[in-house]
């Protein structure tokens, strides 16, 4: 059964998680121009309506679910049967980040060009990022391009555990991946588990039970979080290792670059639209 909602931008995501709660198969939000979207971190959406769409078994309680929601859908239709929740993965397109390719679970990696080094399984859920989002995507683009031989990672803000996994199968020794919400450490087990590299995961929910150095640390939060983070990240970096930051908003650079002033030396920003991304070594 599908079932799409109306809701107003800044409730989309909260009505989309909502809907995972109460059984749906699969949940996305549709803008204002009909494009699927993956909101930022933390971030308010900007478009000023939304749909959300969740898929059902066929026996839902359409009532019971309106009920939970705190309004009626404005659209349902019974769906032929089928596993929608493999249906919703399989039309999920692979990206590429140079030689490193993300493809939902049940998708061929089958992309223009030459055979990825690398594959990342992972399909979407509540937990933030699966690739599509820029301030991933300019995470995954370096992470691609960089040598992560024997490297051991620090992941904070693991979220969905992408970086971190991405890291993995690019070579990287280990991570350590770090987030306050149980939803995104669970994600990041689970998938870490799909793709065959859980026992080079440890995770925790706090940086400060973190120990020892990183060759590489990788963040992608918000300007406000990796600011207020600036000691610690610095303080956990090997020396000549490298430091990427994401989730930032180009006009917040200088602000960001300001507050690791001293400690960590940063490249000229990447940039994707209106996200950068930082790279830098101690």
């Amino acid at each position: 059964m599908r079932l799409r909602f109306a809701a107003a931008g800044g409730d989309a995501e909260a009505l989309c998680e909502r809907l995972m709660e109460l059984g749906a198969l699969a949940a996305t939000i549709t803008g204002d121009e009909g494009e699927v979207v993956e909101p930022g971190p933390d971030e308010t959406p900007l478009w000023s309506r939304a749909t959300v769409e969740g898929l059902f078994a066929a026996d839902v309680d359409v009532a019971a679910v309106a009920a939970a929601c705190g309004q009626p859908p404005v659209d349902s239709a019974p769906l032929e049967d089928q596993d929608w929740s493999d249906t919703w993965r399989r039309d999920l397109a692979p990206l590429r980040f140079g030689r490193l390719v993300v493809a939902p679970s049940r998708s061929p990696a089958q992309l223009p060009g030459s055979v990825p080094d690398a594959v990342v399984r992972l399909d979407p859920g509540l937990a933030f990022g699966s690739g599509t989002h820029p301030t991933t995507a300019l995470c995954l683009e370096w992470l691609a391009g960089a040598d992560l031989a024997a490297k051991r990672v620090l992941d904070v803000g693991s979220g969905s555990g992408i970086l971190g996994i991405a890291a993995l199968v690019l070579g990287a020794q280990s991570v350590v991946a770090v987030d306050h919400d149980p939803q995104a450490l669970l994600s990041t087990r689970e998938n870490a588990a799909a793709n065959g590299v859980e026992d080079r995961v440890a995770l925790l929910a706090d940086l400060a039970e973190v120990e020892g150095r990183f060759e590489l640390i990788v963040a992608n939060i918000v300007s406000g979080v990796l600011i207020d983070m600036a000691p610690a990240l610095a303080a956990r970096l090997a020396g000549d290792g490298r430091l990427l930051l994401s989730g930032i908003l180009a006009g917040q650079v200088g602000d960001v670059v300001d507050a690791y002033r001293g400690t960590v030396e940063f490249a000229t920003p990447m940039q994707q639209g209106e996200w950068a991304a930082l790279v830098g070594h101690s």
